[in-house]
Formats: structure tokens, sequence, C-alpha cells
């Protein structure tokens, strides 16, 4: 099956497309060239596109229980509702960590999409900040946590889900916690443009 391939290249592809936009809006701000800017801002959307896409194949890869996926195998089993199976996505190391940088880089997308007004001067800052910041999650997930990492046989059944995660609590705690703390990549961004 692709699936788990297309999804470990589109992670490599919002890796490569994060580091551009650092690299190409502190090089347009400094030789003011706007499109430059542009292009970074279209790159950041880009990250959270093809994190997007990522997110959804390990999603089909835990419902439909493809556990040649190591990931799904660990975090998942026939025997678990679907409901279980939707949110073995943040079950593990590797799947929490791709959680992770979507929501960070869903963050960095919604800042991009207003009006930069009386802010504009800090803006190449902005992305560049918040696109270093998603690359360094993303590099993790792709050379440390690989969530899309096959195995070599096709277990019939997986190992199921931790019994410490097979709570309600522990389905709603996890994503509430991480959209708390990625939100923070904004102000943060914010500050160190302002000190820039």
């Amino acid at each position: 099956i692709l699936m788990p391939h297309i999804g470990y290249v589109s992670l490599t592809i919002a890796l490569a497309l994060s580091v551009y936009a650092a690299v190409v809006a502190v090089v347009g701000d400094k030789r003011r060239m706007p499109e430059l800017v542009t292009s970074a801002r279209n790159a950041a959307w880009g990250v959270t596109g093809f994190l997007t896409l990522s997110i959804i194949i390990i999603e089909y890869l835990l419902i439909t229980g493809h556990y040649q996926t190591q990931y799904v195998f660990e975090v998942s089993n026939r025997a678990a509702p679907l409901f279980y199976r939707v949110t073995a996505l943040w079950g593990g190391q590797d799947g929490s960590l791709l959680f992770w940088s979507w929501l960070m880089s869903i963050f960095a997308a919604i800042v991009l999409l207003q009006k930069w007004g009386s802010t504009r001067v800090m803006m190449p800052y902005v992305i560049a900040v918040t696109q270093v910041t998603v690359a360094f999650f993303i590099m993790l997930v792709v050379f440390v946590a690989n969530p899309f990492q096959q195995m070599d046989f096709f277990p019939p059944d997986g190992s199921g889900l931790n019994p410490l995660l097979r709570h309600f609590g522990m389905v709603i705690h996890p994503p509430i916690l991480y959209i708390g703390f990625v939100a923070f990549v904004v102000p943060y961004a914010y500050a160190i443009a302002a000190l820039i």
C-alpha cells in the first residue's frame, strides 16, 4: 500500500517548505523584496496543507487497521472501538509529535490569514520564527519518531492502546493540552520579531 509512503513524503515536503519559508521570509525582508515574503507566507500555508495530508493518512491507517505500520500496530487493534482508533493518533509519541506539529502549523497559518496592518514590518520575522519552530518538530517526526515506519511483515492484529489511555478523560486531555501549548508559538513569534 502506498499510503504510508505518501504520508512520509508529505512530511518531508512540509519540512522542506517550513525551512524554505523561514529563510525566504528573512531574505525577503533584508532585500526589501515583498514577493519573497509572500512566497514564504504561501510556503507556510503549504506546510499546513502537507501536514494535514499526513494526519488524514495516519488516521486512515488507524481506522482501517493497517498493522504493518508500526505505529498503528502499537496503539490500535481490531477490538478497539472506532472512537479509540481515531484518538489513537495521540496514543503514542510518534503520533503525538505529528499531531503537535500539525496544530502548531495551523496556528501559524491562521496568523498569516489576517490583515497585517501595523504589524507588517514584523511579519517576515513572525513567519521565520513560527516556521523554524514548526520545522524543529517536523524534523523530530521525520528523523526520530516516524509514525509511517513499516514493519517487514503484516501482523493480523495490533497490540492495542495502552490501558491507561482507555478513558474518556485521556481522549480529550491531550488535544486540549496541545492546543494550549502550541498556541503560544504565536505570541512567542511576535515577541521575538519585535526584539529583532
